[in-house]
C-alpha cells in the first residue's frame, strides 16, 4: 500500500531478495491523476533510487476505457438493478481533486468523464439519466465540478424521488463511500424530499473485479512469456482465473 501496511518500500524489499528480475505495477486507481498514479509512481522510483541494479518494470498508468473494467462496473450495476428499483437517475460519484490540477494538464477530469460515459453507453443510458459529480473536497481552493454533496441536494429539490449512486473510481470500498456517500450522502438526500437512495458497492472482491484484474494481468505479460518462454506463469494465470 502507498499509506499504509503491508508497504510498496517492504514488497519491492522482499521482491528483491528473491532476485524478481522482472515487475508489472498496477495502482488500483483507474483514472490517472498526478495525485494517486503518480504518487504511486513518484514512491517507486525513490525506492529504486538505491538499486545497483534496476528490474524490468512495466507500469499502467491508466485503464479508465480498459473493456474489462467497463464490462465489470456495468455488469455490477445490472445485477444490482435485477434486484432492486433502479432509480430515476444514475450518479457517478468520483473522488474530487483542486479545479486547478485540469488547468495545469492532469488528465483526472477527462477519465472520470469517460469511464462514465462507456459505463453509460453498456447500459444504454442515454444522458439525461445519469450525472457526473466529484466528492471529499476540503479547503478554501475550489474543486472539479459539479460537487455530489450539491448536486444530490439540487437532485431532491427539484422532484426526484430516487437515485442510485456508483463510485466507480474506487476499486474498493473505504471511508469515502461507506460513510461519506453511503451514510452523509443518504441523509443528505432524504432530508431535501428524496426517498429512495441506492448505494451500489464498489468492485471489491468480486469476481468482476478479479476477472478484469486478472485479464489486465495477463495481457500485460504476454512479451515476458514470449521472451522468456515461461508457460508456467501463461498456466497459472488460466488456472486461477477458472
Amino acid at each position: 500500500m502507498n499509506y499504509g501496511e503491508p508497504s510498496m518500500k517492504d514488497a519491492i524489499m522482499s521482491l528483491r531478495k528473491n532476485n524478481t528480475n522482472s515487475l508489472l505495477v498496477i495502482p488500483l486507481f483507474p483514472q490517472y491523476s498526478s495525485a494517486t498514479t503518480g504518487s504511486v509512481f513518484d514512491k517507486m522510483s525513490n525506492l529504486f533510487k538505491k538499486f545497483r541494479y534496476l528490474p524490468s518494470v512495466s507500469f499502467i498508468s491508466s485503464y479508465h476505457d480498459d473493456k474489462n473494467y467497463i464490462a465489470a462496473c456495468s455488469n455490477l450495476l445490472k445485477n444490482h438493478w435485477k434486484k432492486n428499483q433502479k432509480g430515476e437517475i444514475l450518479v457517478f460519484s468520483f473522488h474530487g481533486l483542486p479545479s486547478d490540477s485540469l488547468d495545469k494538464g492532469d488528465p483526472y477530469h477527462c477519465f472520470c468523464q469517460k469511464t462514465a460515459r462507456l459505463i453509460a453507453e453498456n447500459l444504454s443510458l442515454d444522458e439525461t439519466k445519469y450525472i457526473v459529480t466529484f466528492q471529499s473536497r476540503f479547503g478554501p481552493k475550489e474543486w472539479l465540478k459539479p460537487y455530489t454533496d450539491t448536486t444530490v441536494e439540487e437532485l431532491a429539490q427539484k422532484g426526484i424521488k430516487s437515485i442510485d449512486v456508483f463510485c466507480p473510481g474506487f476499486i474498493s470500498d473505504c471511508l469515502e463511500t461507506l460513510e461519506e456517500i453511503n451514510i452523509q450522502l443518504r441523509q443528505t438526500f432524504k432530508e431535501n424530499g428524496g426517498e429512495i437512495f441506492n448505494y451500489i458497492d464498489c468492485l471489491n472482491d468480486k469476481n468482476e473485479s478479479v476477472e478484469f484484474i486478472l485479464d489486465m494481468i495477463d495481457s500485460n505479460i504476454q512479451d515476458y512469456i514470449s521472451q522468456n518462454n515461461n508457460e508456467n506463469i501463461k498456466t497459472k494465470m488460466l488456472y486461477n482465473k477458472k
